[in-house]
């Protein structure tokens, strides 16, 4: 189950809480604008440390992008070390949108140091179809 991370806690550092998370089981919405459109939140498949400001690629939850559609990135900031930049495959297939494509890592760009941990929620994506 996918977890949202939430904002600080407030707690103490030495109490080893630093962040409050909630669990989510929904992590893809459906909107009309015209045609379809999807918002889809991204969740991390592994767990990692940043350091401030470095960006480094992470493993996500495997994510069917359709034929003939766009991928929009949402710029709004999910998680609390930072921002995912960008969302792709390691396996790059020929044609960039008239086929399906996988997602399986994202680059992350953490602006405080901290961790992210499995299932949790990280970016979002808006999938929007074209004709």
């Amino acid at each position: 189950m996918a977890k949202l991370v939430l904002e600080r806690a407030g707690k103490l550092l030495d109490e080893g809480v630093f962040y409050e998370t909630q669990e989510i089981e929904k992590t893809f919405f459906e909107y009309q604008i015209g045609d379809k459109l999807n918002f889809v939140l991204i969740v991390a498949d592994e767990d990692m440390e940043f350091n401030i400001n470095e960006t480094k690629p992470i493993s996500v939850k495997k994510l069917k992008i359709p034929p003939n559609t766009l991928i929009i990135p949402s710029m709004f900031g999910i998680h609390p070390i930072g921002h995912l930049s960008a969302i792709g495959s390691y396996n790059v297939l020929p044609g960039i949108i008239d086929k399906e494509r996988i997602v399986d890592f994202g680059m992350f760009h953490a602006a405080l140091p901290g961790k992210i941990s499995k299932e949790e929620v990280i970016g979002a994506t808006l999938i929007l179809p074209v004709k």
